[in-house]
């Protein structure tokens, strides 16, 4: 381990059937071979976890995905840049994107159930949010 841990950090669960689960850090003394944490959604379940397990990378010096411990989950600004992402990671839900995940299941459920909802109420609630949709310019001959 070489980068710093420090209390508020967030890391998510490497293993797959984890389903992207959060820790955050609650407590960390520096140099400590432990660190205490929580649920980061529902901040229960505090425990005690072995910093050894805390990783900076979601992938292994060999380049493998890692299959064990957490990967600290990198900070996203309030909206998400364009530029893909690079490193293999997870499959973990972000804030931002947790965000907007709940605006399209929220306008998803509201579809379905009749409430005559459309395309258009979806890109307002996300414009609110902070996260408008792209121009995307008409195709020719479409």
């Amino acid at each position: 381990m070489t980068h710093t841990i420090q209390a508020g950090d967030i890391y998510t669960a490497c293993h797959p059937l984890d389903e992207g689960r959060r820790i955050r850090i609650t407590e960390y003394v520096a140099g400590a071979n432990r660190a205490d944490v929580v649920d980061a959604d529902t901040g229960l379940r505090p425990r005690s976890i072995l910093v050894k397990d805390l990783h900076q990378s979601a992938v292994t010096a060999t380049g493998r995905p890692r299959r064990t411990g957490y990967v600290r989950t990198p900070f996203l600004p309030t909206r998400p840049d364009s530029e893909p992402r690079t490193e293999a990671a997870p499959a973990v839900v972000l804030p931002a994107a947790d965000k907007v995940l709940r605006i399209v299941a929220t306008w998803y459920r509201d579809v379905n159930d009749g409430c005559g909802y459309d395309a258009d109420d979806l890109a307002r609630e996300l414009e609110k949010a902070g996260y408008p949709l792209p121009d995307i310019p008409e195709e020719d001959g479409a």
